[in-house]
């Protein structure tokens, strides 16, 4: 008579481990992918904004600078 087997061990990472402790680490890595793909996604939505916002600073500075020297040159003439 034959004993059902209830679950297996393999070897993993030089380790023994239990069919249970797998099938965790399988769901805990699709788990860890998905959030890992909302945070690129949202990253990659929060970056163009912040790119746009930096350019936007340049531009103001360089006007910025541009006005002072202007004023400078009204206040010699």
């Amino acid at each position: 008579m034959k004993l059902p087997v209830v679950g297996f061990r393999i070897e993993f990472c030089g380790e023994w481990v239990e069919q249970e402790q797998v099938e965790e680490m399988k769901k805990k890595e699709e788990r860890l992918e998905k959030q890992m793909t909302e945070v690129m996604s949202e990253n990659k939505k929060l970056t163009d904004p912040l790119q746009k916002a930096n350019n936007d600073v340049d531009e103001l500075r360089r006007q910025l600078s541009n006005y002072d020297k202007d004023k400078q040159l009204l206040v010699v003439s």
